[in-house]
């Protein structure tokens, strides 16, 4: 029996067909089994049943899914109909009629600072495919995404110079194209450094001695080439020396001496002195 067009049932519906006046040939005589007697019987006493279409299915939530229940309208047109063969008037059934595609949200792209792919669960309602109508929506799609575009800066090189202050850059770029994508400011490509790797002490000239007519002092200036002494890690030059030097030494006269001489009517003492009235280099 269909569900969707009304029909009729025969009460002898699963028998072999007979005619009212006629028997098969291999049932004559009496022959006939007692089932099959019977039908013949019914056929001409029985009246047929009427059955409608069945009716929606009810009793399930959101019409969707298992557990409802399918009715019709089965009916005897006239007296007589056989209870043992009524058709049944119910059944159970599955409802779809209420079945919906369901999608979740859509999941961040893969790429956060450029092209990439996002997807979502799909499913039925029913969580049967085949209960929903139509094509399902898509569970995978394209995606851009410039909300974590970032800097992709290099190491710093060298610094321009090795002792003392100097300047160093690097590389900055942002990872898409469009560098107003990436957060402002952007990291700095240039700062001032300072290296002490190559410092070392200065020293200038040494000064005449102090003294230029026996022991003195000579002197020099001393410096690290940063301008920081600090920054010169070797042992700091003597910026100080002991000297001597007789370029300043004269013969000079003198109130008395060693050596008399007389001139002109004046006898006096002859010494050679140096410029320090207290040190004596030297005599005649």
């Amino acid at each position: 029996m269909t569900g969707n067009e009304a029909d009729t049932f025969d009460a002898t519906r699963g028998f072999e067909s007979f005619e009212a006046d006629g028997v098969p040939e291999d049932c004559q005589h009496g022959n006939l089994p007692g089932l099959q007697a019977q039908a013949v019987v019914l056929r001409r006493q029985a009246s047929i049943w009427t059955v409608g279409a069945w009716g929606a299915c009810e009793g399930v939530p959101d019409n969707c899914g298992d557990g409802g229940v399918q009715r019709r309208e089965v009916s005897c047109p006239q007296r007589g109909c056989h209870s043992s063969w009524k058709p049944k008037e119910e059944q159970p059934c599955r409802a779809t009629r209420g079945c919906i595609w369901v999608a979740s949200d859509w999941s961040s792209c893969s790429n956060l600072c450029g092209a990439g792919d996002r997807h979502r669960s799909v499913q039925c309602s029913s969580v049967r495919s085949e209960d929903c109508a139509g094509a399902a929506p898509l569970a995978n799609e394209s995606c851009s995404d410039f909300s974590n575009c970032s800097w992709q800066v290099q190491a710093w090189g060298s610094c321009s110079s090795t002792c003392g202050s100097g300047t160093q850059t690097r590389e900055v770029a942002c990872e898409a194209a469009d560098a107003s994508l990436c957060p402002s400011p952007s990291p700095s490509l240039l700062q001032y450094c300072y290296e002490t790797a190559s410092c070392s002490w200065q020293t200038s000239e040494w000064s005449s001695c102090s003294n230029l007519c026996g022991s003195g002092v000579s002197l020099r200036q001393v410096w690290c080439s940063s301008g920081r002494d600090s920054d010169c890690n070797s042992t700091r030059p003597e910026a100080s020396a002991f000297c001597y030097s007789s370029v300043g030494c004269a013969w000079q006269k003198g109130p008395g001496g060693l050596s008399r001489k007389r001139r002109n009517g004046v006898t006096r003492c002859a010494r050679c002195f140096d410029f320090n009235p207290f040190a004596q280099v030297e005599t005649k």
